[in-house]
């Protein structure tokens, strides 16, 4: 690799780097009470604890591709009937009841589908996402 190469290489790296940068305006949204409810999103070794599902969404959105990996990989969210800590890629996410959110984006998750189910066959509506779908969406 020439020199010109390798100075093209290291500019583009301090870019990159440089546009990873959390915002400061988000933080309204960084906020919980963790007596509200089963709603919260967390991430093990970072700052960033947010009030609802779709609040963990929003903020991901606005971060760099590197940010949102950390995001994708780390972030745990709490089982809507038990509380219980679970990784956000492995959850089951449901929406379009008539739970309401801290956040207002009512979106909550559970461990495993089965419970998911049961819950919208209570409801009597709703629908099941993947993170993935979640994604998507927001």
């Amino acid at each position: 690799m020439n020199y010109v190469s390798k100075f093209i290489l290291i500019i583009s790296l301090i870019a990159f780097i440089s546009a990873c940068k959390t915002s400061g305006d988000k933080q309204a949204i960084l906020l919980f009470d963790p007596a509200e409810g089963h709603y919260a999103v967390t991430q093990p070794n970072a700052p960033n604890s947010f009030v609802d599902i779709g609040s963990a969404l929003e903020w991901r959105k606005d971060q760099c591709v590197l940010h949102q990996s950390a995001f994708d990989g780390g972030a745990k969210v709490e089982d809507f009937i038990t509380g219980e800590k679970v990784e956000a890629s492995e959850a089951t996410y449901v929406s379009g009841t008539s739970t309401k959110t801290p956040g207002g984006h009512n979106i909550i998750a559970f461990k495993d589908r089965g419970a998911a189910e049961k819950f919208i066959s209570q409801q009597g509506r709703g629908k099941i996402l993947r993170l993935d779908e979640l994604l998507d969406l927001k």
